[in-house]
């Protein structure tokens, strides 16, 4: 507890980024609930959007499902995102994921899909990228409301991502999201905006059962710092997590989540349901509620359910080792009972 009291007050930067896409790159909803800070863990499917080097730690097939009502109570419509998202550990060096996430307004929307690789080089080193289709399409709306303009385009984007376990507990992660800067202006447009390449570096603490993250974020000229805490309580069933968001360089704002996680071991697969929820600056704005669901087929090793699953019954399996054990000493001695009858019967006679 005392460690990570200490590392949270040594990195209490927080915050987070908004733009064009930005919204969809943040994650589901365990992401969501640790603040978007997981760039420096990226332990989770939801690195796949984030720090793409995280699912080369991912072992058989994982797959993910969320969906988000955003800033409820606004008076401009409905606000909806979500993702979908699934990795395979091909290779003990190779894993290969796809994403697909969208956001829909009322005037707008956007939709990513996506390919993932993430290759273990070295035993405390991975790397990672992400191949993006982006595609996005609106209305252009005058000030008396009359449609002026419907369009829809599409581009290519591309993300690295760097993973370091550090020593011990400690890891840290590094990537560069849209490092390529497509154009996301509408077709029409004389002028050609490009999307800014963003900058996450992250710190990771993973100490059994805690997990903390702070990552700092860095796109055109503002700064934010996210941070996420998550701690596992009754008997590693049920997580806790909690995340701050500040913007502090180049706007003004917060957000604050709050999340949980339900774990259950069901068949010898792995399932995962969180929950999140966030508030933030946004006036007249009632939160954010983001629910989702992860599956994963491994046999235990990234999954405190599981490992008790597997623990209890280990206990409850009987001992083969010991039954042959006990077969082949009872059969040594028969033979040798029978040895000693047939030297006792020689001397008779």
């Amino acid at each position: 507890m005392k460690k990570i009291i200490i590392f949270l007050i040594l990195l209490i930067f927080i915050s987070n980024v908004s733009g064009a896409f930005k919204e969809i790159e943040q994650g589901g909803a365990y992401a969501i609930s640790m603040g978007n800070a997981i760039a420096g863990l990226a332990d989770n499917i939801d690195t796949i959007f984030i720090n793409p080097a995280g699912i080369a730690n991912i072992k058989g097939l994982c797959l993910s499902f969320s969906g988000a009502s955003l800033y409820p109570g606004l008076d401009y419509g409905n606000n909806l995102k979500g993702n979908v998202a699934g990795a395979y550990k091909m290779l003990p060096f190779l894993a290969v994921g796809a994403g697909y996430g969208f956001l829909y307004t009322e005037y707008y929307a956007e939709n990513i899909a996506l390919f993932s690789t993430g290759f273990n080089i070295l035993n405390n080193l991975n790397v990672g990228a992400n191949f993006k289709y982006l595609m996005w399409g609106g209305e252009v709306v005058s000030i008396y409301g009359v449609t002026k303009e419907q369009y829809n385009a599409n581009a290519i984007g591309y993300d690295l991502g760097i993973l370091y376990a550090i020593t011990g507990n400690y890891s840290a992660g590094l990537s560069i999201l849209d490092i390529n800067q497509p154009v996301i202006s509408s077709p029409s447009s004389k002028i050609k905006d490009r999307m800014p390449f963003e900058i996450k570096i992250g710190l990771g603490y993973n100490d059994d059962p805690w997990k903390a993250d702070v990552d700092f974020h860095f796109i055109e000229n503002m700064l934010s710092e996210n941070i996420g805490v998550e701690y596992y309580i009754l008997e590693n069933l049920l997580a806790m997590r909690g995340g701050l968001s500040l913007y502090s360089l180049g706007s003004d704002g917060y957000q604050l989540n709050i999340g949980v996680s339900i774990n259950a071991a069901l068949l010898s697969k792995f399932f995962q349901f969180n929950y999140a929820f966030g508030l933030s600056s946004i006036k007249d704005s009632l939160g954010i509620h983001n629910a989702g669901i992860q599956f994963s087929t491994d046999s235990g090793k990234n999954s405190p359910a599981i490992k008790q699953a597997a623990d209890i019954s280990e206990k409850k399996k009987p001992d083969k080792t010991k039954e042959i054990d006990e077969i082949n000493e009872k059969e040594e001695l028969e033979e040798f009972e029978r040895l000693e009858d047939s030297d006792e019967s020689k001397e008779i006679e």
